[in-house]
């Protein structure tokens, strides 16, 4: 059997008389430079206003003619001028990216690497793989149970000198005419009789089953925002919305309730007339086809005209009805329901406040290019998938215009049940107009098709056809879209930029074989290895030969051909292709095309690597003799106490995790075969793993762990700098290289060990670099969607009818929340007794309801601060900017660890609790001191890190001591992130055993950075929202922002401790008659301004300075303007004379 000598990539890689910089910086250069000069003088977008005119000048007339003829700044697409003076300065702006440290001394770099190896792919996808099924070999190399060295493996760890990384993939052209005279087989014939009708796509074909109505609306859309004005029809709606999960009864109950009770009510809606008007208003309907009972074929495409399946015999119609009817009554025994897309996008530009929303990816796009040109063609973070050199380079070839949208498709599938055979398969649209904060939320989330089970779909492209047919017509023909924000109508045309799916999933997409076969992508080749077309020598990863995906129509024409399906197996295996993928038949200028629109899936590669090592450090994995676990030095958990001590470990670990980072994995050693969570693995693995295995695992085999870990965490976040991309790219390639050499040792039968999910981390970092941040385009998204659609299933004895029927209401009732948007329910404000701080903070309860003094070392370190002894309330909670809520050791026992700045270094502490300071903030106008509240945490503080062990670790173990009796105050808005610190008791490379805590960051948020240098290569839910809501006396003073807002000038006289308002007093000529019995009575006053509500400044009577509630304590001052700052000292004397106190 041979292997592909061949890399997934979209281009050459050689060594080159240039470093990477100079290759890198003239690529750029002279990529822009033809897109600007393209621009300038309109040769770029010739061919786009070419098709454009044809398509729609029967439409838009004069309009989109003249819009097709005006220049580079036209409306469709993005004007940029960039030239050569632009580009100066390239080189201080762009590191490359680098492989080891090393390297970094000579600008090495690995080669392009085009293919996204998102699921276990085939030769044809893995440039170094190898296959068990060769000839046997010589015996095996002694069985050392040390640990070998990788140092061993010559030019395999070993950078080049050069490796430039290519900047633009090469387009991958298929001649769709030469394979349909190629066919042989019936399999092939039907794939490319399905792309062929995508090629000629038409709303007006019989199979896009388009009535009249839905034309009209597709090709002249409704020009005016929606209004539903009628109370009953209002009523209706927002009560069908509120029922979301509730069985129809309940609806039809509190409308006969409501026509009892209310006068006028008695015109609200049935059940079944609100589901007709809310299609009617929207323009969303569902389309039915016929499928094989069985789930093998859909009749679709070369089906559509078969009365039974081709592949099982089943029939099509239900024999019962149509030997009744003489065979004039002919019902389909399964359908399968697509929801198009066409109306839906409509929607989403039909409200003018929703439709300036959907800008954000042409502003983003406009903003791109200025920092292009004004960073010398880098970006300095990465954050989003506009980022990606893909979409970026598409944007530059005029392939995308402002008005498009763009588009990834995500299938999956799903088991609707677990006790029971459920399984059925979904495929959802993400519209990425939209910004990265609404992009995946449930409400934007499209619902695109649903292919009912159990069975698995023999033929998915008969499936997927009519969703991928709608998507065809109306990249040919273009969707018109009015625009409620500017009044005007555009057409676009829709952009398939991104495929994703796990592994079984992606193979119905790109046409390549299954993550079953067994091809084994290693590096380093077996010792007396002569497998033909595997006895080459070792790749290395530093120089990977020419890409897969530049062989891709040869590979596709070699299989097509094939005469028998004897030649079709061979060259099936010889080349990892199984068929023409149905992309093809999308238009070349709107898709990046096969391979480059498939995305590695992180949710999926973490489960697979987890899947890996386990099976590896337990021993289950594969074997075949003369190989046994037994002599696997690093098989550590064969040891059933040890594996049985080490789950109760991450059971017990996980209870110091905080509620927001979701699910908390079970013990590993109870539950990792009955249902352990994608979700639960990473949390495992990559989060309290490093730690939880120290010391347990052979150090060799440890490291190499901690490497791999660290790459995922810095490639797993949301937004990322060029340099921690470079460190995560480091880390993944060295990582491969050590794991080879560690547990494969060249071993011919130990060469299932590297599973394709080895290899595919090694291109994580480039396709982070052509495609953004990982995190944008993972199954994450869909895995949510099967959730709650599942949730809303209401006929267990009919699963597949009714989710599909959910999906249509999904989509219907997003599409009407997105043209009237007041029909949403409003989005949850804090609580009322919630303090809004600004910048996404905000205080929450609980709090103290009096006034009380600091204890311990805390009111030392508030007296220290302020330099006065106060009495203070104490809040429980802080919600933070990213969502989270940071607790306290005061309201809780557990999980009040937070992660903060200070000054510019990050720092673990315990939060104590929060409370509001009154500090000077400069001085009045008078030169007397000026105050205003500040809102701070008393925190006990975690030690640094121990720089030995972190160093270790690659970064991956921050091991800290908590410093019980260093107790500190921080500003409440440098807390960061909500942090898990576990205790655990190590053997520190020290030699030193003691207490700690290490750190476990929630996956996808900004990891901790220490001021240890690196030395490697390179929710949550409100359990207190009733205390929230209760309607405790609450001082003026809680929110500098919202004091006396319209109430005029007046006091607030506080009496004691308790901090209630007594009575409202007009403030004329208050500070005239004011006395000091204030001081004896033990209250204070509060003037009041305006609207300003800013304090002015504390009292200073006596011994008030003792009663002096900071943050919300007795003070009183004198508010004015909008400053916030203490304007003038209040005398408090004569206050009686001129105050009722009751």
């Amino acid at each position: 059997m041979q292997s592909s000598s061949s890399d997934p990539a979209g281009g050459s890689v050689g060594p080159s008389s240039r470093t990477i910089s100079d290759r890198r910086r003239a690529a750029h250069r002279e990529l822009l430079k033809r897109g600007a000069e393209d621009i300038r003088t309109g040769r770029r977008k010739s061919a786009r206003t070419e098709h454009r005119q044809t398509a729609s000048s029967a439409q838009l007339g004069g309009e989109q003619n003249q819009a097709a003829g005006s220049s580079a700044q036209s409306e469709d697409g993005y004007g940029f001028d960039l030239d050569d003076n632009d580009l100066d300065g390239r080189q201080q702006h762009e590191p490359p990216l680098r492989n080891t440290p090393e390297q970094s001394q000579s600008d090495r770099n690995p080669g392009d690497d085009e293919h996204s190896p998102s699921h276990e792919g085939p030769p044809g996808d893995n440039e170094h793989s190898h296959s068990r099924e060769g000839p046997s070999h010589t015996p095996p190399q002694s069985r050392s149970r040390s640990p070998p060295d990788p140092a061993q493996n010559e030019g395999a760890g070993q950078p080049p000198q050069q490796n430039p990384l290519l900047d633009q993939r090469v387009r991958i052209d298929v001649d769709i005419d030469k394979l349909e005279r190629l066919a042989v087989l019936p399999k092939q014939k039907d794939a490319i009789t399905f792309i062929r009708a995508l090629q000629n796509a038409s709303l007006d074909d019989p199979c896009a089953k388009l009535n009249d109505m839905a034309l009209q609306r597709l090709r002249v859309p409704p020009q005016e925002p929606l209004k539903i004005d009628e109370p009953a029809i209002r009523h209706a709606i927002t009560s069908y919305f509120a029922l979301e999960h509730s069985a129809n009864e309940a609806y039809e109950r509190i409308r006969k309730s409501a026509a009892r009770c209310f006068e006028g009510a008695a015109d609200v809606p049935s059940h079944a007339r609100i589901e007709r008007l809310i299609a009617e208003y929207t323009g969303v309907e569902s389309i039915e086809h016929d499928m094989c009972p069985e789930t093998c074929v859909a009749f679709t495409g070369p089906f559509a005209d078969l009365d039974h399946c081709p592949i099982c015999g089943s029939e099509r119609y239900d024999p019962i009805k149509l030997q009744a009817s003489g065979g004039r009554t002919r019902i389909a025994r399964q359908k399968f329901i697509t929801i198009p897309l066409g109306t839906q996008l409509q929607a989403l530009w039909r409200d003018p406040e929703h439709a300036q929303k959907m800008s954000y990816l042409s502003a983003k796009t406009e903003r791109l290019l200025n920092e292009l040109r004004a960073n010398g063609g880098v970006f300095n973070e990465i954050d989003d998938f506009v980022m990606g050199t893909d979409y970026m380079h598409a944007v530059l070839r005029g392939d995308i215009s402002k008005d498009d949208v763009v588009l990834m498709i995500s299938m999956d599938s799903a088991q609707l049940y677990e006790s029971k055979q459920s399984d059925c398969w979904i495929y959802i649209w993400v519209v990425m107009n939209h910004a990265p904060g609404d992009r995946y939320k449930k409400k934007y989330v499209l619902p695109g098709g649903f292919i009912p089970g159990p069975n698995k779909p023999k033929n998915v492209d008969s499936f997927i056809f009519p969703g991928m047919h709608h998507l065809a017509a109306l990249q040919r023909e273009g969707l018109r879209i009015w625009d409620a924000h500017i009044d005007r109508t555009f057409l676009s045309y829709l952009y398939l930029i991104y495929v994703t799916a796990d592994g079984p999933g992606l193979v119905y997409f790109d046409g390549m074989v299954g993550h079953r076969t067994h091809y084994y992508p290693a590096l380093l080749i077996p010792n007396d290895y002569q497998v033909q077309g595997s006895n080459h020598s070792d790749v290395s990863v530093y120089d990977l030969p020419n890409s897969a995906s530049v062989e891709y129509p040869a590979n596709l024409e070699k299989l097509v051909a094939a005469p028998n399906r004897t030649q079709y197996h061979r060259l099936r295996t010889e080349t990892g292709l199984t068929k023409p993928s149905l992309l093809l038949g999308l238009l070349p200028r709107y898709t990046l095309g096969i391979p480059q629109c498939l995305t590695p899936d992180i949710m999926h590669l973490a489960q697979l690597l987890a899947d890996l090592l386990l099976s590896l450090w337990r021993g289950t994995i594969d074997y075949t003799a003369p190989d046994h676990p037994s002599t696997w030095v690093w098989a550590v958990f064969r040891d059933a106490n040890l594996w049985q001590a080490h789950g109760q470990a991450v059971a017990d670990a996980a209870q110091h995790l905080p509620g927001s980072f979701d699910r908390k994995p079970r013990n590993p050693a109870q539950k990792i075969n009955t249902g352990y969570k994608t979700w639960e693995f990473q949390m495992y693995i990559f989060g309290l793993g490093p730690a939880l295995l120290y010391n347990i695992i052979p150090q060799p085999y440890w490291l190499n762990y901690c490497r791999l870990v660290r790459g995922f965490r810095l490639i797993c976040q949301h937004s990322m700098s060029v340099q921690e991309l470079q460190e995560a790219h480091a880390c993944f390639i060295q990582w491969e290289l050590d794991f080879e050499t560690l547990y494969y040792q060249r071993r011919a039968e130990r060469l299932h060990f590297i599973r394709p999910c080895v290899h595919q981390v090694t291109h994580l970092a480039t396709e982070t670099l052509q495609k953004g941040p990982p995190i944008c385009y993972s199954q994450w998204t869909m895995e949510r969607t099967i959730g709650n659609l599942g949730q809303e299933i209401r006929q267990p004895s009919n699963p597949y009818a009714n989710l599909s029927r959910e999906g249509v209401r999904r989509c219907q009732v997003n599409a009407l929340k997105a043209m009237v948007p007041d029909l949403n329910e409003p989005e949850k404000d804090l609580p009322q007794t919630a303090v809004n701080l600004g910048d996404g903070y905000a205080l929450l309860r609980k709090r103290d309801s009096y006034d009380v003094r600091p204890e311990g070392r805390a009111a030392q370190a508030i007296q220290e601060y302020l330099g006065v002894d106060v009495k203070i309330r104490r809040w429980a909670r802080l919600r933070l900017p990213n969502g989270q809520t940071a607790r306290t050791a005061w309201r809780e026992a557990d999980k009040p660890a937070a992660k903060f700045l200070l000054d510019g270094e990050v720092r673990l502490a315990e939060v104590l609790y929060f409370t509001r300071l009154a500090t000077e903030d400069g001085y009045d106008e008078d030169g007397e001191p000026a105050f205003c509240w500040k809102v701070v945490a008393l925190v006990s503080m975690y030690s640094r890190p121990d720089p030995t062990l972190l160093k270790l670790s690659h970064h991956t173990v921050s091991s800290c001591k908590h410093l019980v009796h260093d107790v500190c105050i921080i500003d409440a808005k440098s807390i960061t992130d909500v942090i898990g610190m576990v205790p655990h008791k190590p053997t520190l490379p020290s030699g030193v055993i003691e207490d700690r805590f290490f750190l476990v960051e929630k996956p996808g948020l900004d990891i901790a950075t220490f001021g240890v240098a690196y030395e490697g290569p390179g929710a949550d839910e409100d359990d207190d929202t009733q205390d929230d809501h209760d309607e405790d006396p609450v001082d003026a003073g809680s929110s500098l922002e919202d004091v006396t807002a319209g109430l005029g000038t007046f006091v607030e006289v506080r009496s004691g401790d308790s901090g209630s308002v007594v009575d409202p007093v007009d403030a004329e000529g208050l500070l005239e008659n004011v006395t000091a019995g204030l001081a004896r009575l033990g209250t204070f006053v509060e003037v009041r301004s305006g609207d300003s509500g800013s304090v002015v400044d504390p009292v200073d009577v006596g011994s008030m300075l003792e009663d002096v509630t900071v943050g919300l304590g007795t003070f009183g001052g004198v508010r004015s303007g909008d400053s916030g700052s203490v304007v003038d000292p209040v005398d408090a004397g004569g206050l009686l004379e001129d105050v009722t106190i009751v």
